[in-house]
């Protein structure tokens, strides 16, 4: 399902879930962007979107943290969303066990526009970064074809 939030374009609709999640759990939290306004096609921005809510959604369950920094960077052909929190930090286990469905969506997700996730322990908590390329070759029958991201 395509949350209508998305209308008001990626910016806008990840400040929203972050004023959400500051709201009900009362931890910090700020979002900078480089950019106003990311021209994204459907799949790329429900990526992005997806990606912060299952991230926020984590550090609720698992983190403990006070604050949490969202940054969304386009730079170089590439769109960068970085979410690092001060909680206790992912474990390397957490990040291989059967049942970490969400991981595995995002990372999926990711795949799907041509880009990946990247999880890791921050010097204070946990960092999701995902890097999505805004231009994306798909294959074809005679080679590849690019497809502007943005």
């Amino acid at each position: 399902l395509r949350p209508p939030v998305l209308d008001a374009g990626i910016v806008a609709a990840l400040q929203w879930q972050l004023d959400l999640f500051r709201k009900r759990t009362g931890a910090a939290g700020r979002l900078r962007s480089n950019m106003d306004e990311i021209e994204l096609p459907e799949d790329a921005a429900m990526t992005v979107y997806r990606t912060l809510q299952e991230a926020l959604t984590n550090v609720v369950k698992h983190a403990g943290a006070t604050r949490v920094n969202v940054d969304l960077i386009v730079r170089d052909g590439m769109l960068s969303l970085e979410i690092a929190d001060d909680g206790c930090g992912v474990a390397d286990a957490d990040l291989s066990k059967p049942g970490s469905y969400g991981l595995r969506g995002l990372a999926e997700r990711a795949r799907a526009v041509g880009g990946w996730i990247e999880v890791s322990r921050g010097a204070r908590g946990t960092v999701l970064l995902l890097t999505v390329p805004l231009v994306h070759e798909e294959p074809t029958p005679t080679g590849t074809r690019k497809r502007a991201l943005a």
